[in-house]
């Protein structure tokens, strides 16, 4: 009959935590989506093509490296795209509306 040792145990330990940690980073990657993007692998992600990402660079619309040829967005660029270009739910506009009827005649955005 063995007995684990200390040393054993704290080994045990380390290679249980790298493991889940691992793990935990790996879905977490997964999740988030990659921490950039080709122009053809936004276009698929986002589900248009890519002559729209070309008029969204354009337009200024979202940010975007090039080296060369290739067109490079960073996780960061897409999603404050996103963020700036999002709708206000249906709900908080009504709201929104209602309190400036009461009071002030503008509809401004929060």
């Amino acid at each position: 009959m063995n007995i684990a040792t200390v040393e054993d145990i704290h080994s045990l330990e380390d290679k249980v935590i790298t493991t889940l940690s691992k793990i935990v980073l790996d879905a977490l990657n997964a999740l988030a989506g990659p921490p950039f993007y080709t122009n053809e692998s936004l276009a698929e992600a986002l589900g248009v093509c890519q002559r729209t990402l070309q008029t969204w660079r354009d337009e200024g619309k979202i940010r975007f490296s090039q080296i060369g040829r290739v067109i490079i967005y960073t996780r960061e660029q897409v999603y404050t795209m996103l963020y700036e270009h999002s709708n206000d739910t249906f709900q908080d506009d009504c709201k929104r509306k209602r309190k400036n009827k009461s009071g002030n005649s503008k509809t401004t955005k929060p």
